[in-house]
């Protein structure tokens, strides 16, 4: 099975289960994302609003977060700013998403790993959650 492929699960790139966070504020987006993910063999978890101590504290239990940019009471680029600067997440890569125009703007301040539009398709988002993996993981 070609890891570039839809089909491929986490497991084929990461060999083990990997955990995702979902921050987005989109419950329709959250159940989407988070079914493929889950049906891929992904454990994920997911907050509606980016607390920053809520935030932190999953985010540390976490593999990789996928932020979007736009969160009740905050903004997800200062998110991902703090997330990038706590010890406990500054390895963790995240994802941003984005509908707005000026999305590349945002991702270069939000220190995020990756951007990616909205919308996009679930096998771009794949496509680049396993490359973020691989790249972050460490031999045993």
């Amino acid at each position: 099975m070609a890891l570039n492929s839809p089909e491929a699960s986490h497991e084929d790139v990461c060999g083990m289960e990997k955990r995702v966070l979902i921050i987005d504020d989109d419950i329709d987006f959250q159940f989407m994302v988070g079914s493929m993910l889950r049906t891929s063999g992904y454990e994920v978890k997911t907050l509606l609003e980016g607390k920053l101590s809520a935030a932190v504290n999953m985010a540390g239990q976490c593999d990789i977060v996928i932020l979007d940019v736009e969160l009740p009471g905050t903004s997800g680029v200062d998110l991902g700013m703090e997330l990038r600067s706590a010890p406990e997440t500054s390895n963790i890569p995240i994802i941003l998403v984005s509908g707005h125009a000026d999305g590349n703007e945002l991702f270069s301040q939000s220190k995020a790993n990756a951007y990616i539009q909205k919308p996009f398709s679930l096998t771009a988002l794949m496509n680049t959650i396993k490359a973020l993996l691989k790249m972050v993981e460490k031999p045993v």
